[in-house]
């Protein structure tokens, strides 16, 4: 029995819901594919052969066989059950790269920069995941140089083959000292890839 003034009042069409917006569903649509688009060309590029002078992170083992043992010192380091363990494995890690000198590796020319004035140059080349720069207060490259000559008709982003010694690590830490790939070195020979 229905309560009031004996009106009825006729039934009310339901209401329509507003429609939710599926823009916000498209966007994230959109954006996923793209990222996946990307990231699976990049993979097809690396595949493929892509840029020989950034081909992969085995090139710079394939180059250079003594980044291997200096991946499997810092495999021990991380393992190691001590600070004592891993003093030793820092210390065979240092001995191991006073031996050592880079001959006629290929790499990317990444970094290029002249002080004011320009009569000194820093470079950085990257070969695989391995970078190498040269000392700035230690191993300046002086205008003049036969380095600073080949570098001047060069752009970054190129291609070079380099020689260097004085491998040393550029990190302060232990740790990075061991495990990371960034050195210092002194090159000795510069010259764009055929």
């Amino acid at each position: 029995m229905q309560q009031g003034y004996g009106h009825q009042q006729p039934p009310q069409p339901p209401v329509p819901q507003p429609k939710k917006s599926k823009l916000w569903l498209w966007l994230l649509l959109g954006v996923g594919g793209l990222l996946f688009t990307c990231g699976g060309l990049a993979a097809i590029g690396a595949a493929l052969g892509g840029d020989s002078a950034s081909a992969g992170p085995m090139q710079e083992v394939t180059q250079m066989p003594w980044i291997g043992l200096v991946q499997g010192n810092c495999d021990a380091y991380k393992a190691a059950p001590n600070d004592i363990k891993k003093s030793a494995i820092y210390n065979e890690t240092i001995e191991t790269l006073k031996g050592v000198s880079i001959s006629g590796s290929q790499g990317k020319l990444t970094n290029l920069r002249t002080n004011q004035g320009g009569s000194m140059l820093d470079i950085g080349i990257d070969v695989g995941r391995a970078s190498f720069k040269n000392k700035a207060l230690f191993s300046t490259i002086k205008k003049g140089s036969p380095i600073y000559e080949a570098a001047s008709n060069m752009t970054e982003g190129q291609c070079v083959i380099f020689s260097a010694e004085k491998v040393e690590p550029a990190s302060v830490v232990e740790r990075s000292k061991v495990c990371d790939l960034d050195y210092y070195v002194e090159f000795t020979e510069l010259r764009a890839c055929n």
